[in-house]
């Protein structure tokens, strides 16, 4: 909104009074993305909610900007991963769920959005869940050549809570070393 633009700078990159719902990013990429911000995170990963009481009474606060949802998707649900049938499935479902819910709730004040990490460095690299060839091939696929640190996924979601992305809906933000244009 023009309100929301013309405040300060400060005032635009902070997260404090902003209600969040970040969804979806308790296991893969660690710790969730929201630990140690002013976000809150919904209970487990269901999407049963059609107008979750914590976004409602954000709607219109902070003059206009509402509250918002961040899912955590992941590039497999944008680019084809061998193996990966049913995860990718998800994935691409959760982002089409973003863009459906960001039309529908941004009449509220609620923004939606959505996370899409490529390779996070967590555990889950480390134990052999998943195979370490894998993670070799994937990331010789990846311009940046690495794989993301959970801080910059968490970073991304931090950004997406704040005033200065008040008019950013609907979106899927590749957070994946270039893997979706490789």
């Amino acid at each position: 909104m023009a309100a929301a633009a013309a405040r300060s700078i400060p005032y635009r990159w902070t997260l404090a009074g902003a209600t969040a719902l970040v969804t979806g990013g308790s296991k893969g990429i660690g710790s969730s993305p929201d630990s140690g911000r002013a976000c809150t995170r919904a209970p487990g990963t269901r999407r049963s909610w059609r107008r979750h009481p914590l976004l409602l009474a954000a709607g219109g606060a902070r003059g206009g900007g509402g509250g918002c949802v961040v899912n955590i998707s992941s590039v497999a649900g944008s680019v084809g991963m061998p193996a990966l049938a049913v995860y990718s499935m998800t994935k691409g479902g959760m982002n089409q769920l973003t863009r459906s819910l960001a039309a529908e709730w941004a009449g509220d004040g609620i923004r939606v959005n959505c996370v899409a990490p490529g390779g996070v460095k967590t555990d889950i690299c480390q134990d052999e869940t998943i195979d370490p060839e894998l993670i070799k091939s994937e990331m010789a696929r990846l311009p940046m050549r690495r794989l993301a640190e959970p801080e910059e996924v968490a970073a991304t979601v931090a950004f997406l809570c704040m005033p200065a992305a008040s008019y950013i809906t609907g979106q899927v933000v590749g957070v994946d070393g270039g893997r979706t244009i490789s």
